[in-house]
């Protein structure tokens, strides 16, 4: 891919920072009065638009833990590792630092985590599967009622329109002058 300029790389930084292409054009030094339509260029730029997803990735990539990174953490939480950092009123009454171990509920809620992502047994997987499969089939069958219903209603109506064009003017002012008199009891 073909180098940016030093003008349109700080566009990028400034574009990935605010996500206003307007201030990231006047931020990169660009006219302020023309920034708008400049911003505008700018992100419709192939070289650069390619550079913000680049970048935006690299920065997705570097803030997302990974699997395995969150499975140590668990792992380390169960077994008391991970410790906290706690101010505390010393004894002279000076705030000091106590470094905490998780507790035995965080230890708890840890394990059921890491438990989740390794079954125990080739059952409970066969267990897991079956209440997918069977929330699916459920999911599938309140779909195909909802349809039904659906169906069953435009037909009534499709029923009711036909029937309607089906009637003279002076049937529809019977029934309006019927609706108005329904209108006066109420």
């Amino acid at each position: 891919m073909t180098k940016l300029t030093v003008k349109q790389q700080k566009f990028v930084d400034e574009y990935i920072k605010t996500g206003n292409a307007t201030q990231a054009a006047i931020n990169a030094g660009y006219s302020k009065r023309t920034a708008g339509q400049t911003g505008g260029r700018m992100l419709k730029n192939v070289k650069i638009s390619q550079k913000i997803r680049e970048q935006m990735g690299e920065l997705h990539k570097s803030k997302i833990p990974s699997l395995e990174e969150v499975l140590e953490f668990f792992g380390r939480v169960v077994r008391g590792e991970e410790m906290t950092a706690v101010v505390r009123n010393g004894p002279d009454g000076e705030p000091t630092t106590v470094m905490k171990p998780p507790s035995e509920r965080a230890r708890l809620e840890a394990a059921k985590e890491l438990a989740k992502r390794y079954p125990a047994s080739p059952e409970l997987i066969e267990a897991q599967v079956a209440k997918a499969k069977a929330d699916a089939k459920n999911a599938e069958a309140q779909a195909k009622v909802a349809e039904d219903k659906a169906a069953s209603i435009t037909r009534v109506a499709d029923n009711v329109l036909d029937k309607m064009s089906q009637l003279s003017t002076d049937d529809l002012e019977k029934l309006a002058r019927m609706g108005d008199d329904d209108d006066d009891d109420e």
